[in-house]
């Protein structure tokens, strides 16, 4: 197994206030769409790849696509990413909507970052779902990718058949010249690190923990709308934030401190999630968004909201004046927190 040093995850400041991610320095990917063009003949060069649908590009992701690269530079080959625009349990499971850890275009950028060579983005299908692994690495990995050597995740599986396990990958491999590879699991804290413990961790209001296992904070990003304009009536202005997509998991309910980006600028902020329980029932849950020291109008604008750490859980107050104190309290709290990380 593979050990991550958690002190490299934490968030640190550089001159334009943002975060830095374990990851090799910027490269320019090529992403290849395989139904770009159905009809034309694509030649694909040969290349070391692996398969997965990386949401989040945690430090375990990470992890793998060292060992990505450091193979395909051995052999001299491009590192290549297979992944799916659509989550796999969207066909699997018909009316599922899996809530994700980053938008297809975060993760592309994030694995450009990592330094894959290039990226092949492949629908998810009912037809592809029916293969057997054989058939896959035959007439997908050997015929049309032209995959010498692929580097497979410890949990990764593929193929419509549930016996097929990691030893029939290799006998699969032998008989089709393809050298395979399995990945070794990345600890950290005692757990392996993954995409689901993740958004359980964001889910339960613990990003903290998703920062640590991610590499680098939680992000959201969403669009400012208009909302009941109650902030300004307690003294704190907020940017009522519609999330980009849907399928973006939401913090549990409560006040946490963040990082905005607005504008190319980066802000100290404070952040609520609730059901407005103080203010009247409303089914729709709302994000809203304190910037500290920030006058401008923002209505519009797409704000990328950094999770750092969870101050309070979500209460219910009695009257505006409670509510305004604790709003008082969290702000407080929220500076002190990353004042410590800015100095």
């Amino acid at each position: 197994m593979n050990y991550v040093d958690g002190s490299d995850a934490s968030p640190r400041k550089n001159n334009k206030q943002t975060f830095a991610c374990v990851i090799t320095p910027y490269i320019k990917m090529k992403v290849i769409s395989v139904t770009a063009a159905p009809n034309q003949q694509v030649k694909y060069v040969p290349c070391v790849a692996t398969i997965g649908f990386f949401d989040g590009v945690h430090l375990g992701h990470l992890d793998l696509i060292r060992q990505l690269c450091k193979e395909a530079h051995l052999m001299h080959l491009p590192a290549t990413i297979i992944t799916f625009p659509n989550h796999p349990l969207t066909v699997l499971r018909p009316g599922h909507h899996p809530q994700l850890l980053t938008t297809i275009e975060d993760k592309i950028s994030l694995l450009e970052q990592a330094g894959v060579d290039m990226c092949y983005l492949i629908p998810f299908t009912q037809e592809l779902s029916q293969l057997s692994a054989y058939d896959f690495m035959k007439h997908y990995l050997k015929e049309k990718w032209n995959v010498k050597r692929l580097i497979v995740g410890y949990d990764h599986h593929f193929g419509h058949s549930n016996s097929d396990k990691k030893d029939n990958y290799k006998i699969y491999g032998q008989a089709l010249d393809i050298q395979i590879t399995t990945a070794s699991p990345c600890m950290l804290m005692g757990e392996t690190i993954s995409s689901s413990i993740i958004r359980k961790a964001i889910l339960q209001g613990n990003v903290n923990k998703a920062r640590t296992f991610l590499g680098r904070p939680y992000s959201l990003k969403g669009k400012v709308v208009h909302g009941l304009h109650n902030g300004h009536k307690l003294g704190f202005p907020t940017a009522n934030i519609l999330p980009e997509n849907i399928q973006t998991i939401i913090p549990n309910n409560g006040s946490y401190a963040a990082y905005t980006h607005v504008n190319h600028h980066t802000y100290q902020s404070m952040v609520g999630i609730s059901n407005r329980p103080s203010i009247g029932h409303h089914l729709q849950r709302t994000i809203e968004v304190h910037i500290f020291d920030f006058q401008e109008d923002l209505y519009g604008s797409t704000l990328q909201v950094d999770f750092i750490e969870k101050i309070r859980d979500e209460k219910v107050f009695d009257s505006t004046t409670d509510l305004a104190a604790q709003l008082q309290n969290d702000a407080e709290q929220a500076r002190h927190l990353l004042n410590s990380i800015d100095s």
